[in-house]
Order: C-alpha cells, then sequence, then structure tokens
C-alpha cells in the first residue's frame, strides 16, 4: 500500500516527534486529508461560467476522489486572452466559486476552501478553451 508520514509525539519530560509510517488503509475515522494533490477542469465555454455536463461529470469524479475526507482546497480560475480584461477576470472568480459551490453541493467538505480568480495572467497552451478552465488544489 502507499505510504503517508504522520508525526507522534512521544511522551515523557521532553516532547520529540518521530515520524512512522502510516499505510492509507489505516486513515483517521474522523475524515483527515491524505490528498495532496491538483485537479485540472478544463473547458468552460467562451464568455460563460457555466458547469457544462462535461465539466460536472469531471467535478464528480473529484468530489469522489476526496470522499469523506476534510482537506484544504484552493480553487483558482483562470479565463483565454480573448475580450476585456476585467471582464475576463470576472470570468475566472466565477469559474472557481461555481466550482466550490459545486462540489459542496455534492457532499465535499473541506477543512478549508478559498476560490479566487487570475484571469488571463497565466496562460496553458495555446488553446482558447484550455485557457478556460480552474485548477483545484488539494492539500491535507
Amino acid at each position: 500500500p502507499e505510504v503517508v508520514e504522520a508525526k507522534a509525539e512521544v511522551e515523557g519530560d521532553v516532547d520529540t516527534e518521530s515520524s512512522m509510517s502510516v499505510a492509507l488503509a489505516d486513515q483517521d475515522p474522523e475524515g483527515s486529508c491524505q490528498i495532496d494533490d491538483l485537479y485540472n477542469v478544463i473547458g468552460f465555454n467562451e464568455n460563460s461560467n457555466d458547469l457544462t455536463p462535461r465539466l460536472m461529470k469531471r467535478l464528480d469524479q473529484i468530489a469522489a476522489a476526496i470522499g469523506p475526507q476534510k482537506c484544504t482546497a484552493l480553487i483558482t480560475g483562470y479565463s483565454s486572452t480573448q475580450g476585456d480584461y476585467a471582464t475576463n477576470a470576472l470570468f475566472s472568480v466565477e469559474r472557481a466559486q461555481n466550482v466550490l459551490r459545486y462540489l459542496r453541493q455534492q457532499g465535499v467538505q473541506f477543512a478549508d476552501a478559498t476560490a479566487t480568480g487570475v484571469g488571463e495572467t497565466t496562460q496553458f497552451g495555446d488553446e482558447l478553451n484550455a485557457n478556460r478552465r480552474v485548477v483545484i488544489t488539494i492539500r491535507p
């Protein structure tokens, strides 16, 4: 099985920490997060922040991967370079907010979650469609 690091405190006069390996099968029953990954959600329509059925299917897969774990999420929206800079910035924020809202509606409970947009500032390849995206960064 895949192994993750966990820290345990040793009782005594001096507090010390030692590392021990914990199998993922022995996850904390209270849902502590074991995920450290990022997910691309690509394919928003031009001039739209709406979640299409294809995008919702991708988000359903991500929600299933997170499951009951209470992770920290940074959800960052992006836009293509077509159109007005301010409008693109707004679309990027709204895309991130819609993704966060959808994941919560699917039952994902984050320890902490932030939705932000960066507009057209960071391009991802040549295709305009690929730049109309949201990146979900999940951390313990």
